[in-house]
């Protein structure tokens, strides 16, 4: 492992610490490449920057980014253009070696670029040859529609800068951030990947950019302290009391609020555990039973956030029927389920919802008005999220107490 940082530091003129930044970790079943914001460069031996980027994109092609003016269309052309420019750039450099962190698979890394690469490029052109297969593009040179080699490296081309610091100094499981405070580094811009999604959803992609070079230039320097010997780790955490892991279940629309609650699932994962926050974009297996799934998860929470946003519950269905309505909706069976148990059920109203009245709501719902709501602003998303796990830390403390004190009494 040693001799990577040698090799990187022997020719660093041909080695550049990348990152990037997506919409979101987390993914829906249909959804297997969320878009890309921005991807950075920052040579080892120069400390040149190159930022990729749909606002970068954008500024070339004089479009304004804009909520109100920016089409979806737009936005899948200005990211074509990105990933074709960061896929040009690797061609040019085919001898050159590439530090990352944590880039290593499908999810997040070299491998999810590529694909969202490929699927960028089908719907490009798709869009193009109207409702033709993409097959109909081979006379113009896309083959089946996909370029053969797009953001394809190699593994000898790769450094996983976090598994080395691993193997070399006994670096835990990190992330960039208090690494980087260990060691004293510039913080400036930096966005933390779990904050990215909702930066994303407001359209801050400058930001996005300039977080994406943050953390490429961490990468690098990080990258220097490790090949000179002098890299601080950070302290560690005090151990906890074990004790119960406490399992949540978010409950959402998903055109109402599917951003904000892949956003609030990776804030509580940071706290209670990715094992124990549920959401069903991506936590229920290939092949399982969708509704044998949920009502064991269901059964097995302690707590249930029901997040209701603007048109939560006036949304209707591809016929026009209102979904609250049906007794097939998933949301609905969901917060019955959990209202038909002894479960901490929390309304979760984001921005400035306010709680569905009597009239919105089924007879089977209604119980959901007698629940405590609590409101997640997106200014103020994470001090809310904050507030949120406190009271149900809160709630749980008292219920633990008032079991210890039944089981004294017998």
């Amino acid at each position: 492992m040693l001799h990577r940082l040698g090799d990187l530091f022997a020719a660093p003129d041909r080695a550049y610490a990348i990152h990037y930044a997506l919409q979101r970790l987390r993914r829906g079943r249909d959804d297997r490449a969320p878009p890309v914001a921005a991807i950075a460069l920052r040579n080892l031996a120069s400390g040149a920057l190159r930022i990729f980027s749909i606002n970068a994109e954008a500024d070339r092609a004089g479009l304004s980014l804009a909520a109100a003016a920016t089409s979806p269309k737009d936005l899948l052309h200005l990211e074509y253009s990105m990933l074709f420019g960061l896929d040009d750039f690797l061609a040019q450099h085919p001898e050159a070696t590439f530090v990352h962190w944590y880039m290593r698979d499908a999810r997040f890394g070299f491998d999810a670029l590529e694909l969202r690469h490929r699927t960028v490029t089908s719907e490009v052109v798709a869009g193009i040859h109207g409702e033709r297969s993409v097959a109909s593009a081979v006379p113009f040179g896309f083959g089946a529609g996909l370029p053969p080699l797009a953001i394809r490296l190699p593994d000898d081309r790769r450094v996983d800068l976090a598994l080395l610091l691993h193997r070399l100094y006994g670096i835990g499981q990190v992330g960039l951030r208090p690494l980087a405070e260990a060691n004293n580094l510039s913080l400036a811009e930096l966005i933390d990947g779990k904050d990215e999604p909702m930066a994303f959803a407001e359209g801050n992609y400058a930001r996005l950019a300039w977080s994406s070079a943050t953390k490429a230039r961490l990468i690098a320097e990080l990258a220097s302290l490790a090949h000179r010997g002098s890299i601080a780790q950070p302290a560690l955490r005090p151990a906890r009391l074990a004790e119960p892991p406490l399992r949540v279940f978010i409950n959402y629309r998903r055109r109402d609020s599917q951003a904000e609650a892949n956003w609030l699932h990776e804030i509580l994962s940071e706290q209670f555990g990715d094992d124990n926050v549920f959401i069903d974009t991506d936590d229920i297996p290939p092949g399982r039973d969708f509704d044998d799934v949920l009502r064991n998860q269901i059964e097995r929470c302690d707590v249930f956030l029901a997040l209701i946003g603007v048109d939560w519950a006036n949304a209707v269905d591809d016929k026009g029927h209102r979904r609250l309505g049906s007794e097939h909706d998933y949301v609905r069976l969901e917060i019955r389920a959990a209202l038909a148990r002894s479960v901490q059920v929390v309304p979760v109203l984001l921005g400035d919802t306010r709680m569905p009245s009597e009239i919105d709501l089924p007879a089977d719902l209604l119980p959901l008005r007698r629940r405590q709501s609590v409101v997640l602003r997106i200014p103020d998303f994470r001090a809310d999220a904050a507030r949120l796990i406190a009271r149900i830390k809160d709630a749980r403390a008292k219920r633990t107490e008032a079991e210890a004190g039944s089981a004294a009494r017998w």
